[in-house]
């Protein structure tokens, strides 16, 4: 068992560390000394002519040799590596031995794969305790436990010339995957400070990224955290996932772009996964990698996934529930935009969800809260369905409805996943293209059949489908219409209120 300070860390530990770099490997003697490391092996650094893929080999040669004896846990550092006395966050101090200690007792108490003790930050961390977040996206790789798990899917998938993932691409990578990546916050184990670069051209200079990667951390994190209390702070983030789902129409980015730039506050550092259906590879590849060259090279930052169905909206929902891990998610179709004159309280709502166990659905009208026709329905008893405010809930303001489309919403993800195969579900999903109005009109058509059939009450808790806000209220979003669909008689209040969005929120050059 490899330990630092008394405390157990991981089955097996490795450093690697070039022969030619003396000057590292004693930094790591010193430390090895002070902070007390039991067990931790030299691994004599693998080079390759493609230079760049250096580090990644030396990583993959000690899993290998760790899966054939069968290793669960690793400890990898490179000899880069740098443990403080003290770690920093804001004005805050936390004594590193004490902080490890409390590290490995969380770390303990949930779902893991891979724990990074700190990692230069690509998009928003997201505290799940006291001292761990997730990583969806980072740099760097030099000190890290990793599971059996994940260490044997990285060394059967890795290829770096197909993928051009390094290492430290692929730790955090596996969170797309099924796995479960974390970091330290604070960060635990610093990149080391004053050493010559063995990747970078001879003579390039002493490496020191310490201001880059504390930036970082403070830009994806601390800037936005209110407390001591960071679980709280990102409360929202580890609840709620934000799928947004769209076909290839003539200018596509046009929709998605105002999308993106209407998204409230409140949750735009969720977990993005954006689906796009291909139409069963109909769909020019230059309008593909369009949608993947937009997400690089954003400005503003988002915690995003890409994803491709094939056969239609169906299909895109099929593959958003395989992925979405959080007990929520908010439903967005990408010709649609946040109205900035209705604030929606995200927050207050999945309060909401939480405390009221039959409140599953939620849309953010288009209108204004009145009562239409598709809003109610008549039960077996000819007993018209309730539409107005619901009164159980006193401290937030929902109105009560039969409608389920579409739109805008926010979702208890277990109950549209029974949704899904009680009343969407069919063989030719993935198969056969199925246009986009399949998954609304099954819903609509299923729920207001068992209306009729049924005493209202019975059913009522079981479905649970509302519109946010009180009666009157709204509209709360509006529609860009990118299969330009209503652009006839039946255009609405939702493509008059998104042309007048769209005319007084010009785009930037670059988002």
């Amino acid at each position: 068992m490899v330990k630092i300070l008394g405390i157990d860390i991981a089955e097996k530990g490795f450093y690697i560390n070039l022969d030619s770099s003396t000057d590292r490997r004693e930094n790591v003697e010193n430390q090895i000394k002070k902070y007390k490391i039991e067990n931790l092996e030299r691994f004599s650094a693998l080079q390759d002519p493609a230079k760049f893929i250096s580090c990644t080999k030396s990583h993959l040669e000690i899993f290998k040799k760790c899966e054939s004896e069968n290793i669960e846990s690793i400890l990898i550092l490179e000899d880069d590596f740098q443990i403080y006395d003290n770690c920093k966050i804001n004005n805050f101090t936390f004594d590193f031995g004490e902080t490890l200690k409390q590290v490995m007792s969380e770390i303990s108490t949930i779902d893991w794969d891979i724990l990074m003790f700190g990692c230069n930050p690509k998009t928003y961390l997201v505290p799940v305790t006291n001292l761990l977040s997730k990583n969806f996206k980072s740099t760097g790789s030099w000190a890290y436990i990793i599971k059996k798990r994940a260490y044997t899917h990285i060394l059967n998938n890795s290829d770096y010339f197909r993928d051009y993932l390094a290492i430290d691409d692929w730790l955090c990578t596996l969170n797309n995957l099924n796995f479960n990546v974390f970091t330290t916050t604070p960060k635990l184990i610093s990149h080391g400070i004053g050493f010559e670069s063995t990747l970078l051209p001879e003579g390039s200079g002493k490496v020191n990224y310490d201001v880059w990667i504390e930036g970082n951390y403070d830009y994806y994190l601390f800037k936005d955290v209110k407390s001591n209390n960071f679980v709280n702070d990102f409360r929202f983030e580890n609840e709620v996932t934000v799928v947004v789902v769209g076909h290839f129409v003539d200018d596509f980015l046009y929709y998605l772009r105002y999308l993106l730039h209407s998204i409230p506050y409140d949750i735009e550092r969720c977990k993005f996964i954006i689906i796009y259906d291909t139409n069963h590879n109909t769909v020019e590849y230059h309008k593909i990698r369009s949608l993947e060259d937009y997400f690089k090279n954003r400005n503003k930052v988002i915690n995003y996934e890409i994803l491709y169905s094939k056969g239609g909206l169906i299909d895109s929902v099929k593959i958003m529930l395989e992925k979405i891990k959080t007990p929520y998610f908010v439903f967005l179709e990408h010709d649609w935009i946040f109205l900035p004159t209705e604030k929606i309280d995200f927050k207050g709502l999945l309060d909401v969800f939480n405390k009221y166990d039959f409140v599953h659905a939620v849309w953010f009208n288009k209108d204004d809260n009145q009562l239409k026709g598709f809003e109610i329905a008549g039960d077996i008893d000819g007993k018209e369905t309730p539409y107005g405010k619901e009164e159980r809930i006193g401290d937030f303001e929902l109105t009560t409805t039969v409608r389920w489309s579409n739109n805008p919403s926010m979702l208890r993800t277990s109950k549209y996943k029974e949704w899904y195969d009680k009343y969407i579900y069919n063989p030719g999903i993935g198969v056969n293209h199925q246009d986009r109005f399949n998954v609304e009109d099954s819903m609509i058509r299923e729920y207001r059949q068992l209306i009729s059939e049924t005493k209202f009450d019975d059913i009522r808790n079981d479905w649970g489908t509302y519109l946010y806000g009180e009666v009157g209220s709204g509209p709360y979003v509006g529609h860009t219409d990118g299969s330009k669909r209503y652009q006839t008689t039946i255009r609405t209040m939702a493509e008059d209120n998104a042309d007048e969005y769209v005319k007084n929120n010009p785009l930037p050059s670059q988002d």
